[in-house]
């Protein structure tokens, strides 16, 4: 048990300076304050660096309602919190051929726009690493996003 413990230690603290690490490496500069309305304002130098914080502030406001929006627009709900329901909407959207869609609808963009996708998820999966006290731990599943998964969604709105 005691070594158990010892490896389940060693793992976190080698994640935490993995994570600690990678956002290191990536320099934004990008900034989000929040109004008394709850809009956020976003501001950054680039392109990227705007849509890396849009991606942030989604998750800020609304992590666990994105994550879940997503694991059911992927057609994984039943694999991942096994419901009935979940498994019949999961057959849907497979059926609806949503999932794999997505992924043609992303492989279609232009080059810019594949690169605003990936940052706006970048900036939503490093926010789930830098709170994942903000996360649900059932959710937890669905991470890491990929940049096919809004178009998913935008094609399941259930």
């Amino acid at each position: 048990m005691k070594t158990k413990r010892i490896v389940q230690w060693a793992v976190l603290i080698i994640y935490t300076l993995l994570c600690s690490f990678l956002l290191g490496q990536q320099k934004h500069t990008v900034t989000v304050k929040w109004d008394d309305w709850g809009v956020p304002h976003i501001s950054g130098t680039t392109d990227a660096e705007t849509y890396y914080g849009l991606g942030w502030a989604q998750m800020e406001a609304h992590a666990n309602t994105v994550l879940k929006g997503f694991g059911n627009a992927r057609g994984r709900a039943a694999e991942y919190w096994g419901t009935n329901e979940a498994l019949e909407n999961d057959v849907l959207l497979r059926k609806l051929n949503i999932p794999s869609r997505a992924i043609q609808w992303y492989l279609g963009q232009s080059e810019e726009m594949k690169t605003k996708l990936q940052d706006f998820v970048q900036g939503m999966n490093d926010y789930c690493i830098v709170h994942p006290e903000n996360i649900t731990d059932s959710l937890k599943c669905v991470l890491p996003i990929q940049a096919s998964d809004p178009l998913a969604k935008l094609q399941y709105s259930y």
